[in-house]
C-alpha cells in the first residue's frame, strides 16, 4: 500500500499542472451540485421550521363580514367538524388594493391587521423594525424589501377599492417588515398588511362597515384533513359570499408552501443539470488523463513491471491519484458551495420573501462527495484496466509488440498547400483517440453553455413561453365582479369596450382527486378563447359535463392517462369524469385540472362564475383601460393588471439565470484552457524531440505554434457543432426532463439559431487562441538543449 500511495504522489507531483486542472473542475461540478442538493433537501425543511415557528394555521379563510349571519352557520358548522382541532377568529379589513412593486403596479386583495403599539402583532413575525417613532406605522411584508425595493421610513401608498367608498389611495409610513407563511407573499391570492392601532381605526372608519371581516385561521386534526376542510369549507365560503358580493379568499398549507417555493424548485433543477453536465465533462477529462498518462509513462510501466510490481499495485496508483485529487476538489466545492449559498438565499429570498436560515446539510454532503468518487472511481478503473495487457517488454517497447506502420497519411512530398496547414492535417489524424476525447469534452462544454444561453433567451428576452410554463393562462387583466348578475353585465360591457380583444369567464376552484390528492379546477366554457398554445400538451380539452384535462405531473402520480376516468370531490359530492387530455405548468406544482362550468356544477351545483379573463389589443395600455373600466362599471368588485403582475415578478427569475448565464459562460471558458493546456502540454512532452528536429530544420516557433493550433481548430470546431446541434435537438427535452418535477411536462422553449451559432463560433475561436497560447511553450525547446541531453 506505501509503495501505491508514494507512486500516486509522486505522478502528482510530476504533473503538476494538470492535476491542478482535474482538481479544478472536479471543484466546481462539486461545487454546483451541492448547492443543488442542498437546497432541494434544506429549503422546503427550512419553510416547514418557519411555519412551526410562527404556529402558522392548517388551513386559512378571510372573509368580509358585511351581514354577520350568513357567516354564523359557517362559523358553527366549522367549529364543530371533528376535523378541526381549534378555530381562531381574528378582526381585519378586506378590500381590493393596488400598490407599486418593484418596477411596476400591481393589484390584488389586500388585508389589513391590527398591530399594537409595542410591535407584538396577530401572526408571523417582525424581521426589520425602524427605531424611530412613527404616527401612521405600517408594517409590508419582506418580500416588499427583499423584491420591492421598500425601506423603512419611506412612505407606502396604496389605492384601495370598495363599494361604498368607491376608489382612495391612502399614504403610510414603513415601520418595519414582517415574515407570515400566508400573508407576506404577491404570489398566493392575498397579500396581508400590519397596520398600527391609529391608522388601524382611521382605515376602519375610512373604509366604512363593508370591508370590516375576519379571518379563520384553522388547525386540523392531521395532515390528510387539510386539504379536505379546505376544500368542504372552501365552497361553502364561496356559494355564501358570492351570492352575497362579499370578498373571501381561503388557501392551506400544502398549497402556500408549494407557491412559495417553486422558483427553489425551478432554481434547483438548474444548478443541478449544470452539475451533471460539469461531472460528465470531468470524467471525460480522467478517462483521458489515464490513458494519455499510460501512454506517457508506458516506458516507466514497463520498468515498474520487471521490477516485480504488480497490474493490480499500478492500477491501484491510478486510481489514488485520481481518488484523492477527486477527494480534495469534492472537499473544496462544498464547503465552498456553502459560502454561495447566502447569495442564492438572497436571490430566493427576493422572489418568496422567506429568509432561509442555512444550515449544515449531512444528506447533501454524503451524496456529493459519494457521487463524484464513485465515478470517477469507476471511470479510473475502466481506463486504467488495459495495463493488464501490457506487457513488460512491449511496454518497454514504447508500446510496440510488432514492427508496424500505420499508413502515412498527407505525406508531404505529394502534398498540396501550406506546408504549416499539412503538417497540422497529419498532427490531427496522427492522434485519434487524444481528439475524440476533445472533441467529446468541448462537445459537452458547449452543451452546457447552449443551455444557458437558451434559458436566458427565454426567461430574459422571449420570455412569453416561460411565463405560460410557469403560469398556465395569463390574461392581460383578470376582473372579478360582485356576484353573478353583475359578472354578466360586466362581462357584456368589458367586450363592448374599445381596445378589448376577447373576455370570458376563468375561475379557479379547490377540488379533490380520487379523495386524497387536492386539485386547482380551472373552469371555463370555450377553451378555444385560450392563448397559451403550451397548456396542453396531450390529447384535447374537456367539451362535455363529464370529461376533464388532467395535470400532467398529478396524472403520473395518479398512473392515469387520458382515456381514463378520474372520481372529483367538491365538498361531500363526487363524480366521475373522463380524461380527455393533460395540461401542464407550475402553478400549484402541476396538480390541477380543468373542465367546463356544467362540468363543475355536477359537484358543486351553486356555482356561477363572478371570475373574467380579459385580453387587450394592446398589453401596454392594460393600466389605462383597468383605470377606466373602475371608472365606469359598478359591478366590478376588483381587478388584477395579472400580465405587469406576472412580468414584475418575474425579475428574480432573471436575475437567477442572468447570474448563471455568467457563472457557465466562465466556467466554459475555464474548462476550454483547462483541457487545452492538459493536452497540449502533454503533447509537447511527447514531441519534444520531434519538434527540436523541426526547429533545427528552420521552423521557426511562429510556425510550430499556427501548426500546433491549426491541428486543435478541426476538433474544437467539430466538438462546437456537436454541442450546438445537440442543444437544438436534446435541450427541450433534457429541460423537460428537469422541469418535470414542477408541473411542465413538456417544455418548448424557443431555439434561437443566430445565439447558437454565435456560442458555437465563439468556442471554436476560443480555443484556436487558448491553443496558440498554450503552444508558445514550444519557444522553449532547443535543438541544443536536445543534443545536449
Amino acid at each position: 500500500m506505501r509503495k501505491i500511495v508514494s507512486l500516486a504522489f509522486a505522478n502528482i507531483r510530476k504533473n503538476k499542472g494538470q492535476s491542478l486542472s482535474f482538481f479544478i473542475i472536479i471543484f466546481v461540478s462539486a461545487l454546483f451540485l451541492s448547492l443543488g442538493l442542498v437546497t432541494m433537501f434544506e429549503y422546503t425543511e427550512n419553510f416547514d421550521k418557519k411555519a412551526l415557528q410562527q404556529e402558522a394555521p392548517d388551513v386559512m379563510f378571510a372573509v368580509q363580514e358585511d351581514r354577520e349571519e350568513l357567516l354564523t352557520s359557517f362559523e358553527k358548522e366549522m367549529s364543530s367538524d371533528k376535523r378541526v382541532i381549534s378555530l381562531a377568529k381574528i378582526p381585519a379589513l378586506l378590500a381590493a388594493g393596488e400598490f407599486y412593486y418593484g418596477n411596476g403596479l400591481n393589484s390584488r386583495n389586500a388585508v389589513f391587521f391590527e398591530a399594537s403599539d409595542d410591535g407584538s402583532i396577530p401572526f408571523g413575525a417582525i424581521m426589520e423594525k425602524t427605531d424611530k417613532e412613527v404616527e401612521d406605522p405600517i408594517y409590508l411584508p419582506y418580500l416588499f424589501k427583499m423584491g420591492g425595493g421598500y425601506s423603512t421610513g419611506e412612505p407606502f401608498h396604496i389605492t384601495l377599492v370598495t363599494a361604498g367608498m368607491g376608489k382612495k389611495e391612502f399614504s403610510f409610513t414603513i415601520a418595519g417588515f414582517y415574515e407570515d407563511i400566508y400573508f407576506s407573499t404577491i404570489n398566493s391570492t392575498i397579500t396581508g398588511f400590519l397596520l398600527g392601532e391609529r391608522p388601524y381605526g382611521m382605515l376602519k372608519e375610512a373604509l366604512g362597515s363593508g370591508p370590516a371581516g375576519c379571518v379563520y385561521a384553522v388547525e386540523a386534526a392531521g395532515p390528510d384533513d387539510n386539504e379536505r376542510v379546505s376544500s368542504v369549507y372552501g365552497t361553502k365560503l364561496g356559494n355564501i359570499c358570492n351570492g352575497a358580493g362579499l370578498m373571501w379568499d381561503s388557501n392551506h398549507y400544502a398549497s402556500v408552501k408549494s407557491a412559495r417555493t417553486v422558483t427553489s424548485s425551478i432554481g434547483t433543477s438548474i444548478i443541478v443539470g449544470f452539475s451533471v453536465l460539469l461531472l460528465l465533462i470531468a470524467l471525460v477529462v480522467v478517462n483521458f488523463r489515464i490513458k494519455n498518462s499510460v501512454e506517457e509513462e508506458i516506458r516507466n510501466i514497463g520498468a515498474l513491471k520487471a521490477l516485480g510490481y504488480t497490474s493490480s499495485q499500478l492500477i491501484g496508483t491510478f486510481l489514488m491519484q485520481f481518488t484523492v485529487l477527486s477527494l480534495a476538489g469534492g472537499l473544496l466545492g462544498i464547503l465552498c458551495s456553502y459560502g454561495v449559498l447566502p447569495a442564492l438565499s438572497l436571490m430566493y429570498a427576493m422572489q418568496t420573501g422567506i429568509v432561509w436560515e442555512q444550515s449544515f446539510s449531512g444528506a447533501a454532503f454524503v451524496l456529493t462527495l459519494a457521487l463524484t468518487e464513485v465515478l470517477v472511481c469507476f471511470v479510473a478503473f475502466t481506463s486504467s484496466v488495459r495495463i493488464r495487457k501490457l506487457p513488460p517488454i512491449a511496454a518497454l517497447r514504447t508500446g510496440l509488440q510488432t514492427h508496424s506502420f500505420r499508413k502515412n497519411y498527407f505525406p508531404l512530398d505529394k502534398g498540396r498547400g501550406p506546408l504549416i496547414v499539412i503538417m497540422a492535417a497529419k498532427q490531427l489524424v496522427r492522434s485519434i483517440k487524444q481528439n475524440i476525447l476533445i472533441g467529446l469534452i468541448v462537445t459537452g462544454v458547449t452543451f452546457a453553455a447552449v443551455f444557458a444561453g437558451v434559458l436566458y433567451y427565454n426567461i430574459n428576452i422571449e420570455k412569453d413561453i416561460f411565463i405560460q410554463m410557469v403560469a398556465g393562462e395569463t390574461p392581460h387583466l383578470q376582473l372579478e365582479a360582485g356576484g353573478p348578475e353583475a359578472a354578466e353585465r360586466l362581462l357584456e360591457h368589458v367586450r363592448e369596450k374599445e381596445g378589448t380583444d376577447k373576455a370570458f369567464y376563468f375561475s379557479t376552484e379547490v377540488v379533490t382527486c380520487e379523495q386524497n390528492y387536492e386539485a386547482y379546477g380551472y373552469i371555463l366554457n370555450d377553451f378555444d378563447m385560450i392563448d397559451n398554445t403550451n397548456w396542453l400538451y396531450q390529447g384535447r380539452f374537456p367539451r362535455y359535463d363529464n370529461e376533464t384535462a388532467l395535470g400532467g405531473l398529478l396524472a403520473e402520480i395518479l398512473d392515469k392517462k387520458p382515456g381514463d376516468t378520474i372520481t372529483v370531490t367538491q365538498g361531500d359530492v363526487s363524480r366521475d369524469y373522463l380524461i380527455t387530455g393533460l395540461i401542464q405548468g407550475s402553478n400549484y406544482m402541476g396538480h390541477d385540472l380543468c373542465m367546463t362550468s356544467e362540468a363543475y356544477q355536477r359537484i358543486n351545483e351553486g356555482f356561477s362564475p363572478t371570475m373574467i379573463n380579459a385580453y387587450l389589443k394592446d398589453r401596454l395600455k392594460a393600466g389605462e383601460f383597468l383605470e377606466e373600466l373602475m371608472d365606469s362599471s359598478a359591478d366590478l368588485l376588483n381587478a388584477v393588471n395579472a400580465d405587469e403582475m406576472i412580468r414584475s415578478s418575474m425579475s428574480s427569475y432573471q436575475d437567477i439565470v442572468a447570474v448563471l448565464a455568467v457563472v457557465v459562460s466562465l466556467v466554459t471558458a475555464v474548462i476550454i484552457i483547462l483541457v487545452l493546456y492538459l493536452v497540449i502540454k502533454t503533447l509537447l512532452v511527447r514531441k519534444k524531440q520531434e519538434l527540436g528536429i523541426q526547429k533545427a530544420l528552420g521552423y521557426t516557433t511562429g510556425e510550430l505554434v499556427l501548426q500546433n493550433a491549426l491541428a486543435f481548430l478541426p476538433v474544437v470546431l467539430i466538438g462546437a457543432l456537436l454541442g450546438g446541434w445537440g442543444g437544438c435537438m436534446g435541450l427541450n427535452p433534457f429541460f423537460s426532463l428537469l422541469f418535470s418535477g414542477i408541473g411542465m411536462m413538456k417544455v418548448g422553449f424557443v431555439i434561437c439559431m443566430p445565439l447558437i451559432i454565435g456560442i458555437c463560433a465563439f468556442i471554436a475561436a476560443f480555443g484556436f487562441v487558448v491553443a496558440a497560447i498554450v503552444s508558445l511553450r514550444i519557444k522553449k525547446i532547443s535543438p541544443y538543449s536536445l543534443i545536449s541531453e
